[in-house]
């Protein structure tokens, strides 16, 4: 699967999610009272499933906005995720190479940072 193909599955399953929330709102707003608990656990099982997609998409976005990934390029599951864990320890002075699977393998002492 190429990025270009994760991107529109993503895009897909976050579209149909927006859909079905919108619809499981629809069903609780038109209800006296709080009507079938049934809508009301499809409500909130849609809105998990819309946050899940959502987060993924927008993560798939930033990765793509700075530049670095070729559409036709294979998609590698959580590369972005690992490029944003670098890109943080790094702005807090981890030293932390592009060629480095993890922080100071060049020299041996490296470290995380803790979280502020």
């Amino acid at each position: 699967m190429t990025y270009k193909e994760k991107y529109s599955e993503l895009h897909l399953k976050y579209e149909k999610a927006g859909k079905e929330l919108e619809t499981s709102f629809k069903c609780i707003s038109e209800i006296n009272g709080f009507g079938d608990v049934g809508d009301i656990d499809t409500y909130i099982n849609s809105q998990k499933k819309f946050t899940f997609y959502r987060f993924q998409f927008e993560n798939l976005l930033a990765y793509i906005s700075e530049g670095k990934v070729d559409p036709d390029s294979e998609y590698i599951e959580k590369e972005y995720m690992y490029e944003f864990i670098k890109q943080d320890q790094r702005q807090k002075g981890v030293n932390w190479d592009d060629g480095d699977l993890y922080p100071g393998q060049s020299n041996k002492n490296g470290f995380y940072c803790e979280l502020a």
